[in-house]
């Protein structure tokens, strides 16, 4: 079944505005049409959409949060460094789990803050963990575990806080 055709100009004229520079998202505005078939229209023709300069400095922004991150500096730091507001530097963490993994590393949870029931239960499940891995030879589908390992001890009380 055949296509349907864009007549010339209409061609000519979004050829025209993604030769001035206009991103997707202008083109879409300027011809009425929706972004995703601008971004489809430039794709069918080898056309690289062009980037808002907004979302290169936002880029370019994260990249030198996650570097100054990298290097031990706290978010007061990072804010202060790249002249930006503290509660920017605040989002920006908090939009990406809080900062423990923005650059590739993730960091042991400390069980030690946690209250005494808690860390019973995590010592008592990771040890069975460790002590199946350890006589099956492989690592074990987490998810089945899990499941047989709360039937075995009661969905109850797992749950169940001390303090009710």
């Amino acid at each position: 079944m055949p296509r349907n055709r864009i007549p010339a100009e209409e061609e000519a004229r979004r050829r025209e505005l993604h030769a001035q520079g206009y991103t997707p998202a202008q083109i879409a505005k300027m011809t009425g049409l929706t972004v995703w078939a601008v971004h489809n229209w430039l794709s069918r023709r080898g056309l690289v959409p062009h980037v808002d300069p907004k979302r290169v400095a936002a880029v370019e922004r994260g990249r030198k949060i996650r570097e100054l991150h990298s290097q031990g500096c706290s978010k007061e730091e990072i804010a202060e460094k790249l002249d930006l507001p503290l509660a920017y530097v605040r989002k920006y963490f908090r939009q990406r789990g809080g900062g423990r993994h923005l650059h590739g590393k993730f960091y042991r949870y400390d069980v030690s803050k946690r209250p005494d029931h808690e860390r019973r239960f995590l010592r008592m499940f990771f040890s069975d963990l460790v002590r199946l891995t350890a006589e099956s030879g492989k690592v074990p589908d987490i998810g089945i575990f899990m499941k047989e390992w709360r039937k075995a001890h009661g969905e109850g009380k797992i749950r169940a806080c001390p303090y009710q």
